[in-house]
C-alpha cells in the first residue's frame, strides 16, 4: 500500500495522482507475450507439419506421386509455419520498438523472437526453393 492511498483506491488521497499504472498491462508486455506465444505456435506447427510429411512419405510410396506430394506438403508448410513466423516477427519488432522509451522489461524476448522467426522464415524459403527445383527438374 502506498502512502496516502486506501487499499482499494485508484488515486492518491493526498495529491490525486492515479495509482493504477502498475495494474495496467503495458503494450510492451502484450507485444512480448504475443511474440512468445506465436513463437511457440511456430515450433508446434513445424512439428505437426513435419509429422504430416513423414506420414505422406510413408503413405505415398509411388515415386511418380512423391514429388507432387512433397511440393504440396512444402507449400502447406510455407503457408502455415510462415504465417506464424511472420506474426512472431511482427510482434517481436513491435516489442523492440516499444522499448525505445526506456522500458526494457522483457525486451530480450522480442529480440529472441525476431531472430528465431527470421531463421525459420529463411529455412522455409530455402526448403521451398529446393523442393520446387526438384519438382520442376522432374517435369
Amino acid at each position: 500500500m502506498r502512502l496516502g492511498a486506501a487499499a482499494d483506491s485508484r488515486f492518491c488521497s493526498a495529491c490525486g495522482t492515479a495509482l493504477a499504472a502498475d495494474r495496467v498491462v503495458a503494450p510492451l508486455d502484450v507485444a512480448t507475450r504475443r511474440t512468445i506465444q506465436f513463437g511457440a505456435l511456430t515450433i508446434l506447427a513445424n512439428i505437426v507439419v513435419g509429422a504430416a510429411g513423414f506420414g505422406v512419405v510413408y503413405a505415398v510410396s509411388d515415386a511418380s506421386r512423391l514429388l507432387f506430394a512433397a511440393m504440396v506438403l512444402e507449400a502447406l508448410h510455407v503457408i502455415v509455419v510462415g504465417a506464424l513466423a511472420a506474426q512472431t516477427l511482427r510482434f517481436g519488432i513491435r516489442a523492440v520498438r516499444l522499448t525505445r522509451d526506456g522500458r526494457t522489461r522483457m525486451s530480450v524476448w522480442g529480440v529472441i523472437g525476431i531472430v528465431l522467426a527470421a531463421l525459420v522464415l529463411l529455412t522455409l524459403v530455402l526448403s521451398f526453393a529446393a523442393v520446387l527445383t526438384m519438382y520442376l527438374g522432374a517435369l
